[in-house]
């Protein structure tokens, strides 16, 4: 909830990283983590807020910022901005928009087993799209191959996969991790593609930054 607050003081959207299961030091889980989705200032009309995302990790039971760094032009004009991947690397579908149902006022709140009814998917696009500058990514299988090496060069590289490598050198462990989820995304466990084949396109925000 505090999150939530948080981005209604803003007036801007704030997006949260974060793993889905807490685990030990040997890896065994110990509880669900519901932290990570998108946290939208639903209580403000989107004309008055920000369109460019904070973006938080929750690692190690800590919130902590990530924000860009200056590389260089390693990924393309830095006016332009990064794309940050909007979906669940593990099924694939967008990340959850957090407190988007109101559940009315006869809800029992009382009741902690009771769960809220969940937002749809093609809902939650709307509710993203309404506060946020969203854009499909298209990405060739190679691209997704070359981005689960951190050390590939950027050469014949298509613009969103520069974009994302960009995100994975700038946000160092996390980035790389995202771009090695994206690339076991695109496999097809049936008929492996060509190398030249499309996969199917990402949503992504627009993050948008500049020196000051």
């Amino acid at each position: 909830v505090h999150v939530l607050s948080l981005a209604h003081v803003l007036r801007r959207p704030i997006i949260v990283i974060a793993e889905t299961m807490l685990r030990d030091s040997e890896g065994v889980a110990l509880a669900p983590i519901p932290f990570g989705g998108v946290y939208l200032p639903l209580e403000v009309a989107p004309e008055k807020c920000h369109r460019t995302p904070l973006l938080l990790a929750y690692h190690s039971a800590h919130f902590s910022p990530l924000v860009t760094v200056d590389c260089g032009n390693d990924f393309g004009d830095n006016n332009e901005g990064v794309s940050i991947p909007l979906v669940d690397p593990d099924t694939g579908q967008l990340l959850p928009v957090l407190f988007a149902v109101d559940p009315g006022p006869d809800w029992d709140w009382s009741v902690t087993s009771q769960d809220l009814l969940p937002c749809q998917q093609d809902t939650m696009e709307i509710l993203i799209r309404d506060y946020l500058d969203c854009e499909y990514q298209t990405l060739t299988t190679e691209d997704l191959e070359r981005l689960s090496d951190g050390d590939s060069v950027l050469i014949n590289k298509s613009k969103a996969a520069k974009q994302l490598l960009g995100v994975a050198k700038q946000f160092g462990s996390i980035g790389k991790s995202v771009s090695k989820r994206l690339w076991s995304m695109a496999k097809r466990p049936k008929s492996p593609p060509a190398s030249s084949a499309i996969t199917d396109g990402v949503l992504c925000v627009r993050l948008k930054s500049r020196r000051h």
